[in-house]
């Protein structure tokens, strides 16, 4: 299968990305594959180039349309650029995921006899039979 590379093609990747699209999306408008985009980023510097300036140029467009949005505009399509830039510039703009701790099980630090002991009554309870115990019943 013959190449679609040609000379113009940095020139309209970067055009693409300046009008808001991700790179995916560029390469979708230049009718090639996100892969033979990536492809290409590694065998041709001027393409390289050409993504990495469409990056920085599509983050400004997405920057100035989230400013025309909130001085202009009371679309509700704020949020869709607000998830496009945190998408664009992960670094910049993506919320850091918190990690937290699993609550913690108040039966972890119960002593094994008393644990023991409430599962007995927890399956009587439940009117199974208690089998095995450790624990002789009073």
């Amino acid at each position: 299968m013959k190449s679609k590379w040609a000379k113009e093609m940095p020139k309209k990747l970067f055009k693409a990305m300046s009008e808001g699209y991700s790179f995916g999306g560029a390469c979708g408008v230049l009718g090639i594959s996100r892969a033979t985009g990536y492809h290409w980023v590694e065998k041709h510097k001027e393409f390289a180039e050409a993504h990495a300036r469409g990056q920085e140029k599509r983050l400004m467009f997405l920057e100035e349309r989230a400013i025309s949005l909130m001085e202009y505009s009371k679309d509700r399509s704020a949020a869709l650029v607000i998830f496009l830039l945190k998408t664009a510039d992960r670094k910049q703009y993506g919320e850091e995921l918190q990690k937290q701790a699993p609550p913690e099980d108040p039966l972890d630090n119960m002593p094994d006899d008393v644990l023991e002991k409430k599962a007995i009554q927890v399956m009587r309870q439940r009117g199974l039979k208690v089998v095995g115990s450790s624990k002789k019943e009073t």
